[in-house]
């Protein structure tokens, strides 16, 4: 027993060697691609820039003047690189946004056309009042509506096919007026 516990320390400690050697090994290869970074950086910074415009050919520039001007050749560089890629950030964060406003705005769009289409669907369905598919339960006086048109639905009434299941249960409107007549 002791020496299976003794086997399985040790498998435990290979492995975890295995690990921090792995560990290691990755520290070493960013650590060498920092120092290649950074010697690249410097021998970039030793090369001369070309003379400004205007200058006389073949003369040297001398001292601040051309150390000045390499330093902000190379700091332009990477300072365009990242206005460069700032503008790019800002214009997908723009799109991005324009485009959740199009989702929002179809979806919405979307539910008020459904809504409609329910609305406008029923009020193909209420025709006059039909006895064999409706029931009155009241009689309502208006002047508004032609005598017999059904006015509300109280309780909805069921059909297959042709076969009535349950009448519907609706208000229907009396005009005086064309009763009268």
């Amino acid at each position: 027993m002791a020496v299976r516990k003794e086997q399985e320390f040790k498998r435990r400690m290979a492995m975890t060697e295995n690990v921090t050697d792995a560990r290691n090994e990755t520290q070493n290869r960013e650590n060498e691609n920092i120092e290649e970074q950074t010697t690249g950086a410097q021998k970039f910074n030793d090369i001369l820039p070309e003379p400004p415009p205007g200058a006389q050919p073949g003369a040297k520039a001398t001292g601040g003047a051309a150390a000045s001007t390499a330093v902000a050749e190379t700091t332009a560089g990477p300072h365009e690189e990242y206005e460069r890629l700032r503008a790019e950030r800002d214009g997908l964060i723009d799109r991005l946004a324009r485009l959740q406003a199009e989702f929002d705005n179809a979806r919405k769009r979307e539910q008020r056309e459904r809504a409609d289409y329910r609305a406008f669907a029923v009020a193909d369905a209420v025709e006059p009042f039909d006895p064999r598919m409706h029931e009155a339960l009241e009689s309502v006086e208006r002047s508004d509506l032609p005598d017999h048109q059904v006015i509300d639905e109280i309780r909805r009434g069921y059909r297959i096919k042709e076969r009535l299941l349950r009448p519907a249960l609706v208000r229907i409107s009396v005009n005086p007026k064309v009763s009268e007549a």
